[in-house]
């Protein structure tokens, strides 16, 4: 009796793992509002609207960058519909910051946003000659 149980299971699974996957057309990642993002110096909430008919993940979201910048989710899944990226910024008391944030469903495809936020001591760190 248990054979056949589990041999019954088995089947179960494979049926579905053969279900054919959903057709989302050529493989994209697309940005839909904005390439550049400016946050407010006192902080900020914004979203971008992404396309991806790709699974995709957040690359060069560095430890630095979450130090002033929440981006929420970090990855999804493959869809033919718009999805949002959330953003939140904390007040910026320094220099003007800027984050390059890769929307990455491969090495082919993927989507750049820059993320910028000024503050008050303006561009800081540049050496004069």
């Amino acid at each position: 009796m248990k054979f056949k149980t589990l041999v019954l299971a088995a089947l179960a699974v494979f049926a579905a793992s053969c279900q054919k996957p959903e057709k989302l057309g050529s493989p994209n990642v697309e940005v839909k509002n904005a390439s550049e993002i400016n946050l407010a110096q006192e902080g900020a909430e914004a979203d971008i609207q992404i396309i991806s008919t790709l699974d995709w993940k957040l690359k060069d979201y560095t430890d630095e960058i979450k130090s002033w910048l929440v981006i929420t989710p970090s990855e999804g899944k493959a869809s033919n519909e718009v999805q949002t990226i959330h953003l939140r910024a904390i007040a910026n008391e320094g220099g003007n910051r800027q984050a390059v944030i890769s929307i990455y469903g491969n090495v082919l495809y993927n989507a750049t946003v820059t993320v910028v936020q000024n503050g008050p001591k303006g561009d800081i760190g540049s050496a004069e000659a």
